[in-house]
């Protein structure tokens, strides 16, 4: 049995060779290389961070829930992602919060709820 957690990391590992393979066989790996290792360095750094906190970082802890809980209270724990997302574009990026962006995270929210309770 594999540990989820590097479980995750394969897989990611993986689809980061598939992706460099593709670049490589489509002739887009020298403007890959060009914008990630030679552009901006603020979108360097957005870039690698994106790279660390979105999928490393979060894959690892999901994973590491799904261990140390059980899975239904892990998936309602990562199904509030859209409901803590509305208020930080609010807080961050000072968009207006409108009932069409609450409801489709609500019902998401409650379906999650009620499937892991069956």
């Amino acid at each position: 049995v594999i540990d989820p957690v590097h479980a995750a990391f394969m897989r990611m590992f993986s689809g980061s060779i598939i992706l460099y393979i593709t670049a490589l066989f489509s002739g887009r790996l020298g403007s890959l290389h060009q914008t990630v290792w030679h552009g901006n360095s603020k979108a360097k750094l957005m870039l690698i961070s994106g790279t660390v906190f979105g999928p490393i970082l979060g894959n690892s802890l999901a994973m590491l829930a799904v261990q140390e809980l059980s899975a239904p209270v892990a998936q309602t724990i990562f199904s509030l992602v859209p409901i803590m997302a509305i208020p930080l574009s609010a807080l961050f990026y000072s968009e207006r919060i409108k009932p069409h962006m609450i409801w489709p995270a609500l019902l998401a929210f409650l379906g999650v709820v009620i499937l892991v309770s069956l």
